[in-house]
């Protein structure tokens, strides 16, 4: 399965802005960012990502299919 993957803001500086990335077996959210920790061990060190799935958010239980857009964000900030 080709996933497409895009970091957003500093994200994007810091690991490439969009890549695909190949998964053998469907996986849900939350497996798919530990696969990402392991190829990316400085996201673990992220706090607070906001990760969206075809532009929509979901639950970290949401089983990824073929072709799915993550999107990957840090928090907002401003004040």
């Amino acid at each position: 399965m080709k996933i497409k993957l895009k970091f957003y803001a500093r994200y994007g500086e810091k690991f490439g802005k969009e890549q695909i990335i190949v998964i053998e077996n469907s996986m849900t959210v939350e497996n798919f960012l530990n696969l990402l920790y392991e190829r990316f061990p400085s996201l673990k060190d992220e706090k607070n990502l906001i990760i969206a799935i075809n532009d929509s958010m979901a639950p970290p239980d949401y089983v990824l299919r073929d072709g799915d857009s993550v999107s990957i964000f840090p928090p907002p900030g401003g004040g």
